[in-house]
């Protein structure tokens, strides 16, 4: 079971327990992080509805770090990404009054594979959230679900 830990004073638990990794890796697991929401050093991207429709969030992936903004109707997928460590860290602020949820994916050309757990994030409110375990071989992107929702968030492979 993974544990969450969010700046700001909120409570929040994984919505289920972790799903099973792909074969050959490591159980992915959240850690205890500093509190903390600041930016990371990194290009800024936005995420939305009409840039997945239009095909603007290439499947090409970035290296972390890198920031974000999104605004959508239902669900979200990110930008893919490598890491170079076995951490993923997650930092968002959700502006809308709607609860969302965040989940690590990774890609893998056919059947993707959520990692770890399913993260809920406050609306209203900055959380923070890591992902260990990952492999630094793989492309990853994190899928925003929940009715709409905006606001912005960095990603990092330490923080």
């Amino acid at each position: 079971m993974a544990t969450l830990v969010v700046t700001l004073g909120v409570a929040a638990t994984p919505a289920h327990a972790a799903p099973a990794t792909p074969s050959g890796s490591a159980p992915v697991v959240a850690t205890p992080v500093p509190a903390g929401s600041a930016l990371v050093a990194g290009p800024t991207y936005h995420f939305t509805d009409e840039a997945r429709a239009a095909g603007d969030m290439s499947v090409l992936a970035d290296s972390l770090p890198f920031n974000y903004t999104f605004e959508y109707e239902a669900s979200l997928e990110g930008r893919r990404f490598n890491t170079t460590t076995t951490q993923v860290c997650n930092t968002t602020q959700v502006y809308s009054t709607a609860d969302i949820k965040i989940e690590l994916w990774v890609d893998t050309f056919g059947w993707d594979v959520q990692q770890g757990a399913t993260v809920s994030y406050a609306g209203g409110k900055t959380s923070h959230y890591c992902w260990t375990g990952v492999n630094s071989n793989n492309t990853y992107y994190l899928k925003f679900l929940n009715g709409w929702a905006q606001g912005k968030g960095s990603v990092a492979d330490s923080q």
